[in-house]
């Protein structure tokens, strides 16, 4: 019985070796076909297959399709996304970049929304707040929020998250969401 392999990782996902490394390991070993299956990418299918035809390995061109959404979402995307929020970046200033730069909507709000599914599941019970305000402030934070292409949730988190790394302002500086962020934070306005 003649053994071959299908299942294969590059250094184009999580694997160690190149793809030409790959072959020349399955010519040493004698298999005679082979497949490199990286992780939701296909870059490393076509040095490998010119590569192996050379060497004389049928290659067989695979790709493994994780189920985990973000993993099938453009992960650049996502990492710049939560590298701009390390930044104290608010998701709309975020957002109005990526949109500014040709990103699809549909995409962005697909990363944004994984991005809080994650932090969601990864968080306890301990993390979840329950605030009760009023209807004008309600009003006040949905048309804020449509304003900036969120929805409520996202846009009380955002500002949550901004309060964490807030410079400092005075009272007349601030809108509405900067003094909703005051209320959440344990700064004390006036003279000391």
């Amino acid at each position: 019985m003649t053994k071959i392999d299908l299942h294969i990782h590059s250094n184009h996902s999580d694997g160690d070796f190149s793809p030409k490394q790959l072959v020349d390991f399955v010519l040493e070993k004698g298999i005679p076909a082979m497949s490199i299956t990286d992780h939701d990418t296909a870059t490393a299918n076509h040095e490998a297959e010119s590569y192996a035809k050379d060497k004389g390995i049928e290659y067989i061109p695979g790709i493994e399709i994780t189920k985990n959404k973000i993993n099938m979402i453009n992960k650049q995307l996502v990492d710049f996304i939560l590298e701009a929020r390390k930044r104290g970046f608010s998701d709309f200033e975020i957002k109005k970049v990526l949109i500014d730069n040709k990103w699809e909507e549909r995409i962005i709000d697909e990363a944004f929304k994984e991005i809080n599914l994650t932090n969601l599941k990864k968080s306890n019970i301990k993390n979840q707040v329950c605030i009760f305000i009023s209807d004008d402030i309600l009003s006040v934070l949905e048309k804020r929020a449509k304003k900036n292409l969120m929805n409520l949730e996202e846009q009380i988190q955002d500002i949550l998250r901004r309060s964490c790394v807030r410079k400092k302002t005075t009272i007349q500086q601030e809108k509405i969401d900067d003094l909703l962020v005051s209320c959440f934070s344990r700064q004390r306005k006036g003279k000391k």
